[in-house]
């Protein structure tokens, strides 16, 4: 969606001008590796599952969350940063051209028992 469109709108004897609407760019999240992660985007664009795919405007940053159902978020790939591994991690993309961003999901060992930290379930 990489395209700029031009509005023309005219006024009472002001005539006629035009109006260059922001080029938008596709962004695109996936998964890789053993696991289960939700996914979504701080302005609610995108929630994989059902929507993995938003335009956004060009110079748009896009701020999204993955949350892992099962197993650990070992990283992502595509990111201009991100905050890396654990339970939940987040990755920043500033919109200047078509995107995609990858989860890399890895699932706990068979057999591993997990360690709450005080306060946590």
């Amino acid at each position: 969606m990489d395209s700029t469109s031009t509005l023309f709108a005219g006024t009472d004897g002001a005539g006629v001008f035009a109006i260059d609407a922001p080029a938008q760019f596709s962004l695109s999240v996936n998964t890789v590796g053993k696991g289960g992660a939700t996914i979504a985007s701080a302005d609610g664009g995108i929630s994989c599952g059902s929507d993995c795919t938003e335009a956004y405007d060009a110079g748009t940053p896009v701020t999204l969350t993955a949350t892992a159902t099962s197993g650990d978020i070992k990283g992502w790939i595509g990111c201009d940063t991100n905050t890396g591994k654990g339970k939940t991690s987040t990755c920043t993309v500033t919109m200047s051209a078509a995107r995609n961003v990858t989860v890399n999901l890895g699932k706990a060992p068979k057999g591993a028992t997990k360690i709450a930290r005080i306060g946590e379930p």
